[in-house]
């Protein structure tokens, strides 16, 4: 992407003014950051209007080191397009992926993803406020946690479905609402019998 524009078009951490004004080609190392929201940006690109009276148009792009891109990556990308819209005043609809090891490139209408983004950060906000811990549930990234012995051991204690590595969110999810219909428990020892 650098070699791509001059030296003169690129810009490494820009201020908020500095992306409302014309000039360049490529940031990089941006910081989207509004009183609720904040995302360091792998790069936004400023795409010159195609006619007069047209706006410039800015695309966020997100570096993925891996081959196949996942929804939780375009989510991501949106919610990048989503703090730059909210710090600059001016609605983002377009956001780009680069991933693997071709370097491909994904482009992803980022203001279809709006909703669905709003609705995680509602959410984790209701987590924030809540006084009472979020149900445990032990994924894939616990193998990266600081916290992965602790959480490992409150689920043995409790025998808790999430044990079952096998198991998804859904079926966990039945489960438990099958439990509070008919008022028992159904523990990960349980299931694997």
């Amino acid at each position: 992407m650098l070699s791509k524009a001059s030296e003169s078009e690129c810009m490494i951490s820009p201020t908020p003014s500095n992306l409302k004004a014309g000039g360049w080609q490529l940031a990089t190392g941006v910081l989207a950051k509004t009183p609720h929201l904040e995302s360091c940006l792998d790069a936004v690109e400023h795409v010159p209007s195609e006619g007069r009276g047209q706006r410039a148009h800015l695309i966020v792009v997100r570096f993925v080191p891996t081959n196949k891109v996942t929804r939780d990556d375009k989510l991501m990308l949106a919610f990048d397009a989503l703090a730059l819209s909210e710090m600059l005043g001016t609605q983002i609809s377009l956001g780009k992926i680069i991933h693997g090891d071709n370097h491909s490139t994904l482009n992803v209408k980022t203001a279809v993803l709006e909703l669905d983004v709003r609705e995680h950060i509602a959410k984790i906000a209701s987590l924030l406020a809540s006084s009472s811990p979020p149900d445990l549930v032990l994924i894939p990234h616990c193998a990266e946690c600081e916290f992965q012995s602790l959480c490992q051991q409150k689920a043995l204690d409790r025998d808790d479905l999430s044990l079952l590595s096998g198991m998804t969110a859904k079926e966990r999810k039945k489960l438990h609402d099958k439990a509070l219909l008919s008022n028992t428990t159904f523990t990960a020892s349980d299931c694997a019998n």
